[in-house]
């Protein structure tokens, strides 16, 4: 275990190095014993004696390695506690070996898997699984190892945690009739009886694996126990939790490249903690924290905590976990855009307050987040006549640093249970919204309040506000009510009249408080009246909202966005989020446009493309892109050159006006496939070198089409596969074919590597590959292509058929 560990190699065994050769010190607490028929033994007494010494006379030892333990038919005990006890109490990360307790009998893993031994069912310590490496340094040919123990516990708790090395190879063995399968060699590591090296299998061998890399994580600057684990947990191969595996297979480059994508704050009871960030495509998060055990051992009590995904933009809930009986919370999305992400500590069951955890993110750059922050006010006539009507006006606005969603706003008089309320829909943060209620004065005189109260339940948090406004109510005041309190103007523009009530030499005056709103009649009076506005044509796509006050009393006028609104931008071959230079793109939305236009010939100019049609363009990052088709609802774009990556914001302006951005994540290389879709396949656009279209025949029956038979060449066509020499501006008709720069090109169809003889552009955002189709049975096949790295979705076809 310790060469596992710490092995610098040897005389004849070069390159034999443990995961943290570079460890300065490595202590070695023995609790084991040989018994007279040589088999090895431990008492819990001993392991209790040797962590007692560990953090009272080496209080600086915080990684241990425990590649021991017992069976077990309960889903906690004691020595599980002990464990548990010292992880918690002292700060330690603990590496405990699943067990190799899983049957070998061909029946054994379906009938009896195996369960996880103690320790390793204990909540706080990283219980690691065994796999077997296949003797080479591809981690892809990887599988769990048959001897390996397999959750989850008794209780059904998620164990165990983690896979590392543990063995080589399974192999069948024959007892009588009955096969087996054991294990063959394992990990080598220094013999304990020479100056050479051996191999050993079990889960012995796989526990100091992550104990080596919990130590070579201290030393890159992770230094909480809680963050480690969570760290190494988040950086697996595999997003799900299995049952051999655990959180998948540990993946220490994923480690350190992500180690400062990791928080260890605390949390009270009932109480919630937002992060937010930017998602850049797949995004995933995982949370630890520990039980608290008592001193005797013997039982302890574990916080409720949940971990939960939503969109930034819309509120939604990606994913969530609630494990009620686990320690470690692990959630995924797909996103390219603002993340929020929420853990929530329970009131009930709760076991301390407040409860430290460890929270690590797959995406750099998320920060604590306050919320929505809710702030009141109401306006109205400081007096008004008794059992009179007026107008109170109440604005929410939100100071926080996130949107608050469904704001409810709730007005009464204080001390009334009886109360009006109003949707205030989503504010924005650093933005506000008002609404006017008609109120109903008290019949006697004397001082009233207001209560004006908000609530938003926004990303698992309920965020609330309050504030108070007292009048008079005195006789013989000059009352002034004005009907109706609010108006809704369609974006056209348009005019409305409000009908001011007063009494008769009662004066009034009418304000409006933006320029959009212009008073055309009534602007002053006395007595009874009318107030008549104008409201101007909103060429925004963004709603907007104004007031008028007439005699203290203030008017809502809410307005509708009228210019063209960007729904989704994606790229044009697979439909997925993002785009890159030089890549089709499809925008959908609406109002961009009353026709459809397609561009024509007249529409290049000096062999240049279009950055417009009918007077609708598109701008990519402030830079205008090149316009092919434009329809209500729909725009297809070529992305203009720019060396930028990451969020930029996609606007669309027409005639009637200019869009909101909208953020859409621009990468290097944004590849995929132009496809037909047809009987719930996608099939790669692609022809023969004679012209006649790749698929079934009869698959469009206006086309000619037939399928490829191996040794074929085909040509397959897509977009965004990055730059090509000899170079061809994307606003500029391409006078050449330019070959991929970006190398190597491989295409795997049925998961076969296909020959490639060319990769090049051969129009504007038009990718050509000349491929060989392999050896393959009949039927439709898979077709990815990785260049630079990043491949296109397995999900398009092509059909093959000798």
């Amino acid at each position: 275990m310790a060469g596992i560990v710490a092995s610098r190699s040897g005389p004849g065994w070069a390159d034999y190095w443990g995961v943290a050769r570079g460890l300065g010190s490595l202590y070695n607490l023995k609790i084991g014993y040989r018994t007279c028929t040589g088999d090895g033994r431990g008492i819990t007494a001993d392991v209790l004696a040797a962590l007692d010494w560990a953090v009272q006379q080496a209080p600086w030892l915080k990684v241990f390695n425990y590649s021991y333990g017992a069976a077990t038919i309960t889903d906690d005990d004691s020595q599980a506690g002990l464990f548990d006890y010292f992880v918690d109490t002292y700060g330690l990360t603990i590496s405990v070996s699943a067990g190799n307790e899983s049957k070998t009998g061909i029946l054994g893993l379906w009938t009896n898997p195996g369960p996880v031994s103690s320790p390793g069912i204990g909540y706080n310590v990283i219980t690691v699984a065994a796999m077997n490496t296949q003797g080479t340094v591809d981690r892809g040919d990887d599988e769990i190892a048959i001897f390996s123990s397999r959750g989850p516990s008794i209780g059904g708790r998620k164990k165990p945690d983690i896979a590392a090395p543990g063995g080589l190879r399974d192999r069948w063995v024959w007892e009588g009739l009955d096969p087996k399968k054991q294990a063959e060699l394992g990990i080598y590591s220094a013999a304990f009886n020479s100056d050479g090296f051996v191999p050993k299998p079990g889960t012995s061998m796989a526990a100091p694996h992550i104990a080596g890399a919990a130590a070579l994580l201290r030393q890159a600057g992770v230094r909480d126990p809680l963050a480690i684990k969570a760290l190494l947990l988040n950086t697996t191969d595999w997003l799900f939790w299995r049952n051999d595996q655990g959180w998948g297979y540990a993946n220490l480059a994923r480690a350190f490249q992500e180690r400062n994508g990791v928080v260890t704050p605390t949390l009270p009871a009932n109480r919630v903690r937002l992060y937010k960030g930017q998602s850049n495509g797949l995004f995933y998060t995982t949370l630890t924290w520990n039980r608290s055990v008592y001193q005797s051992f013997s039982g302890g009590c574990l916080s409720d905590l949940d971990l939960r995904l939503y969109n930034a933009s819309s509120g939604a809930m990606l994913d969530s976990s609630g494990s009620m009986i686990d320690n470690v919370e692990k959630v995924h999305t797909t996103l390219y855009g603002p993340l929020v992400v929420n853990v929530t500590h329970w009131a009930q069951p709760s076991c301390r307050s407040p409860e430290p955890f460890g929270l690590a993110f797959s995406e750099s750059g998320f920060q604590p987040a306050t919320g929505p922050v809710l702030t009141l006010s109401c306006t109205a006539p400081s007096a008004v006549a008794p059992s009179s009507q007026f107008s109170a006006a109440c604005t929410i606005a939100n100071q926080g640093d996130l949107p608050a969603l469904s704001v409810a706003g709730t007005l009464r008089f204080a001390g009334n249970a009886s109360s009006s309320s109003q949707n205030f829909g989503t504010i924005q943060a650093g933005a506000s919204a008002t609404k006017a209620w008609l109120v109903t004065a008290p019949a006697t005189a004397g001082a009233a309040t207001l209560a004006f109260d908000a609530e938003s339940n926004s990303f698992g948090g309920l965020f609330s506000g309050s504030s108070n406004l007292t009048f008079l109510t005195t006789s013989g005041s000059c009352v002034v009510t004005i009907s109706p309190v609010s108006a809704s103007i369609p974006a056209a523009g348009g005019s409305t009249t409000f009908t001011v009530t007063a009494p008769a030499g009662c004066p009034w005056q009418a304000t409006s408080n933006v320029t959009w709103v212009t008073i055309t009649g009534g602007a002053q009076g006395t007595g009874n009246g009318a107030v008549t506005v104008s409201v101007a044509n909103n060429a925004s796509v963004a709603p907007r909202s104004g007031t008028l006050t007439v005699a203290g009393q203030v008017i809502t006028i809410n307005q509708a966005g009228g210019g063209p609104v960007v729904s989704s931008v994606f790229n044009a071959g697979d439909f997925q989020p993002g785009l890159a230079s030089a890549t089709w793109v499809g925008i959908t939305g609406s109002n961009f446009s009353s026709t459809t236009h397609l561009w024509q010939a007249s529409d290049f100019v000096g062999g240049k493309l279009p950055t417009a049609l009918g007077g609708v363009s598109v701008n990519i990052n402030s830079r205008p892109a090149y316009v092919y088709y434009v329809s209500p609802t729909q725009i297809n774009v070529l992305a203009p050159d720019d060396p930028a990556v990451g969020p930029v914001p996609v606007e669309v302006v027409t005639p009637q006006g200019r869009s909101l951005s909208l953020t859409a994540q621009k990468r290097a290389l944004s590849p995929a496939w132009f496809r037909f879709d047809a009987g719930g396949y996608k099939y790669v656009a692609a022809v023969h070198p004679d012209g006649a279209y790749l698929g079934k025949p009869g698959l469009y029956p206006a086309l000619t089409m037939r399928p490829a038979k191996p040794g074929d060449i085909v040509l397959l066509y897509g977009t965004g596969f990055g730059p090509v020499k000899p170079p061809t501006p994307a606003s500029d008709l391409v006078a050449q074919p330019g070959q991929l720069t970006t190398m190597p090109v491989t295409v795997r169809i049925g998961g076969v590597v296909a020959d490639v003889a060319w990769a090049g552009l051969v129009s504007s955002g038009l990718y050509q590959f000349n491929v060989t189709i392999p050896d393959l049975p009949d039927g439709d096949h898979p077709v990815v292509v990785e260049v630079g790295g990043v491949q296109t979705l397995a999900n398009s076809f092509v059909t093959v058929h000798r």
